[in-house]
């Protein structure tokens, strides 16, 4: 369903989101980009509350903005209608665990939660769904670099991760 949906990060870390529309290229960071945000969810994390549109894809990609920082987050996305979120592997070679849950809600304001397990130790890509929802998912271990070059990297000497919407 059409509507303003909210996207919070919740860590200790100091993390950084970028909300790009549709596809991203590392190449050209400022191509498709929707919202930048380092600090607007309070406690040094990004939040975005943004107007997102049925059937369409959208990218989150989170980093942390100190270099060489490592540590568990959680994403949380509260709309009107039910948003999936699930992996995309981008690159290969290494070991990871994620857990995810969704819940489906009339409403703006339920959310669900799940613990962080898991390391992500390269470039990740995760994608929410074509429908809306309310969802919580945590990615885990991210040792997270804030760079230009974000996104889909076939090979990274910085471990991003990307949410796809």
């Amino acid at each position: 369903m059409d509507g303003n949906y909210g996207i919070l990060c919740n860590s200790s870390m100091d993390t950084y989101g970028y909300l790009y529309n549709n596809t991203f290229d590392p190449a050209y960071p400022t191509m498709n980009i929707l919202a930048i945000d380092d600090d607007s969810g309070g406690h040094y994390q990004f939040m975005f509350t943004i107007v997102l549109q049925t059937l369409s894809q959208y990218i989150l990609v989170v980093t942390t903005f100190n270099k060489n920082v490592t540590g568990p987050f959680t994403i949380t996305a509260v709309g009107l209608a039910s948003v999936e979120f699930s992996r995309i592997n981008i690159s290969s070679g290494s070991t990871t665990t994620m857990t995810t849950s969704t819940t489906t809600s009339i409403g703006w304001t339920n959310t669900t939660t799940t613990t962080a397990i898991g390391i992500i130790n390269t470039t990740r890509t995760t994608t929410i769904g074509q429908t809306n929802s309310i969802t919580t998912t945590t990615i885990g271990m991210t040792n997270a670099t804030r760079t230009t070059t974000i996104g889909k990297i076939s090979s990274s000497s910085n471990d991003d991760v990307a949410i796809e919407i």
